[in-house]
């Protein structure tokens, strides 16, 4: 065992736990694929702080704790959350609570082009579509906690839009963190199936009030197959004392097309590992991202967008805005494989920051290896715009409204392109919310 390994063993008494209880009750297939990740797991350990993907998030803070699945949650903290603005959006919905689906709280589909509910009903009605992509999108060489997920999961979202469909709704993925005590934690797990022509939209919310210290490791897979399109809404608003880990991992298909809106609102620690594989040729994607972050929180974004065939588009634009203590970490990565030709990609990230304690480190970077391209990035970090203060201070506008009205605008540039109406009504107002704390938080600059 290696030194970083030291600490898994709360987490292997969970994996025997599993393997006695639930792996058996499993088709075979998916109880050798969790084996197979919880042998990786062991075999990578934690990260340390010393390895070149993790420098600058504190991940001995969740390294050090012994933290414990979480069992059921109580069905009544379970149906006070879902009524949650961001939880309740009007649409087909799927609510897993600790990672365990909730009939109660959920209107499932099966038809009309769309399925969606629990692994178990899916492996009954879609058991092909499942078997084929589950924990096969996801790159697993060396990602210890989307290692962990998948060999810790008790259950799945699963979404699978059937060729052509179009369905007006999104479908509105709900998990919701509630373990109870200390050091509990939770495996989200998402499967997003779109199969080839069809045009759909999924929203995942994270979601939790506990007070005590837990983690969320979450992981999503999006399958864009030819022709198809997905617009996907990840929102993070957990509970102040949530360390959330996610990973969301896509390809795409001939003439695919993928919008991929990355929220993050909540929690003490939150870092999400975006990437999408351009695996056709015409394949289009778009990652838009938005992370706000006060008081002492840390938010990390990592982004890996792969070229691997000629004449294929991505745009990358994500937004921070940081106030009192925190910190921030960017790290966006275009990769343009060997032949990949007549490659289109675009990076940006741009920064806010409302006090003198907020710090951010920004490292877009371009890897290509074809010479016919088009590629550029760039970064910012910077204060409000003291002309556009003086402007709405000269006009009558108090200071601190002034500088919510520009904090707000800076992060609606993202807001406004999720398609969904509803979410992106209830995500402005939340936002707005967020960012006059944030601006308020650690001095005027």
């Amino acid at each position: 065992m290696t030194g970083a390994a030291a600490g898994t063993e709360t987490y292997r008494s969970d994996f025997a736990r599993a393997e006695r209880d639930v792996l058996p009750t499993l088709p075979a297939w998916i109880a050798a694929l969790r084996r197979e990740n919880w042998e990786r797991f062991e075999t990578l350990g934690f990260p340390e702080a010393s390895d070149e993907d993790w420098r600058g998030t504190p991940v001995a803070r969740i390294a050090r704790a012994p933290f414990r699945a979480a069992g059921p949650a109580g069905p009544a903290k379970a149906s006070a959350l879902a009524g949650n603005p961001l939880a309740d959006l009007g649409a087909t919905r799927l609510v897993f609570a600790n990672g365990r689906f909730v009939p109660s709280l959920s209107s499932p589909a099966n038809g009309g082009g769309v399925f969606a509910g629990p692994l178990g009903e899916a492996l009954a009605s879609r058991g092909e579509a499942v078997e084929e992509r589950l924990g096969r999108i996801a790159p697993r060489a060396d990602r210890a906690f989307a290692a962990l997920n998948a060999a810790l999961a008790d259950d799945v979202a699963v979404v699978v839009f059937e060729a052509g469909a179009r369905p007006e709704a999104p479908v509105h993925v709900v998990h919701l963190a509630l373990p109870d005590g200390e050091s509990g934690a939770t495996y989200p797990r998402t499967l997003i199936v779109a199969a080839p022509g069809s045009r759909a939209s999924v929203i995942e919310t994270y979601l939790g009030d506990a007070a005590a210290l837990h983690l969320t490791c979450a992981a999503t897979e999006v399958d864009v197959a030819e022709d198809a399109s997905v617009e996907h809404a990840r929102v993070q608003a957990e509970a102040p004392a949530a360390l959330h880990l996610g990973t969301v991992d896509a390809r795409l298909g001939r003439g695919a097309g993928l919008v991929s809106h990355n929220v993050s609102l909540g929690s003490a620690l939150a870092r999400v590992e975006l990437g999408a594989v351009l695996g056709g040729e015409g394949s289009d994607c778009s990652l838009n991202g938005l992370y706000l972050a006060d008081a002492s929180r840390h938010v990390d974004q990592r982004t890996t967008v792969e070229h691997a065939v000629p004449r294929s588009v991505s745009r990358q634009t994500y937004r921070g805005i940081l106030g009192g203590e925190a910190r921030a970490v960017f790290r966006g990565r275009i990769r343009v494989a060997p032949g990949a030709q007549r490659t289109d990609a675009f990076q940006s990230n741009h920064n806010l920051l409302l006090s003198d304690g907020a710090l951010v480190s920004s490292r877009p970077q371009l890897e290509i290896y074809a010479d016919d391209v088009r590629c550029t990035h760039g970064a910012t970090v910077g204060q409000l715009d003291a002309d556009a203060l003086f402007y709405l201070r000269s006009r009558g506008i108090g200071a601190g409204e002034a500088r919510r009205l520009l904090t707000e605008a800076f992060g609606g540039e993202i807001v406004r392109r999720i398609g969904f109406v509803p979410l992106r009504e209830r995500l402005a107002a939340e936002a707005s919310a967020r960012s006059a704390a944030a601006a308020g938080d650690g001095g005027a600059r």
